[in-house]
């Protein structure tokens, strides 16, 4: 769920000029609580990219779990891929600590490799396979990536429309599938508005282990997000087993000075 929410955010991320940053701040809601909070800088160049992404558990969830994690991801741009370089993500949770993961990326995606600080416990986390993450890419990349491919699939105007994107998270490799259903009309704030509406679920492949395979027979994780006219979703709901989450944008900056 904590990695579909981080996709998610990339999605949020509004398109930055050539040399600019960008940074925005959400906050995510359960049953009227808040219980997370995620927080991004989003560095563009023409042919490079360097983004920082913090998630927060908040109030009860933040008393019982003490999660947060912070990813950062740095890559080129090759005729409007993205291709990822080196993804360093670290995150901590009350029972465990903190683990820090980081994964490099060569021979044009082909060659992808982790090295967990401290090592994993392969008794409790399986071993991916290396044709497994073969041409796979991070998770906030691949937002991004996908966020491109609906805006083509936006401006052709042909609904429905899937794809898909495999993902490594540094743990696991699952598809990210990708359904754009078309516009429907939303009344938001009391405002009615035409919204394009996209749902993310995700396909596993390999690394999950027997407690997060069973929740996701249970339920796995399934996300619809609404964007505006100008690319911006208005807002996001995240099924799961725990019930129904909503993403909300509290705060937005720009330059060089940006601060949330």
């Amino acid at each position: 769920m904590k990695k579909l929410l981080l996709i998610a955010f990339a999605f949020f991320a509004t398109p930055a000029m050539a040399d600019d940053t960008i940074g925005l701040k959400y906050e995510a809601y359960w049953a009227g609580l808040n219980v997370g909070e995620a927080s991004g800088h989003f560095t563009d160049t023409p042919d490079s990219y360097n983004y920082n992404v913090r998630l927060d558990a908040m109030g009860l969830v933040r008393s019982f779990t003490n999660y947060w994690s912070e990813s950062t991801i740095t890559g080129k741009k090759l005729d409007g891929k993205y291709l990822p370089e080196v993804y360093d993500t670290h995150w901590q949770t009350k029972k465990q600590g903190i683990q820090r993961v980081v994964v490099t990326y060569s021979e044009g995606g082909n060659k992808v490799e982790e090295v967990a600080t401290p090592p994993e416990n392969r008794g409790k986390r399986p071993l991916v396979d290396i044709k497994d993450k073969k041409n796979t890419v991070d998770p906030i990349s691949a937002g991004f990536s996908a966020r491109d491919k609906i805006k083509a699939i936006a401006a052709a105007g042909v609904f429905p429309q899937s794809f898909k994107v495999p993902i490594f998270d540094s743990r696991r490799v699952f598809e990210m599938n990708i359904t754009v259903l078309g516009y429907e009309n939303k009344k938001i704030d009391g405002k009615k508005l035409r919204l394009l509406h996209v749902n993310i679920n995700r396909t596993i492949i390999a690394g999950f282990n027997a407690k997060e395979l069973a929740k996701a027979k249970q339920e796995d994780p399934n996300m619809d997000i609404y964007i505006g006219e100008d690319m911006i979703p208005v807002f996001a709901t995240a099924k799961a087993p725990i019930g129904t989450a909503t993403v909300t944008l509290v705060s937005r900056c720009s330059g060089t000075d940006c601060k949330l």
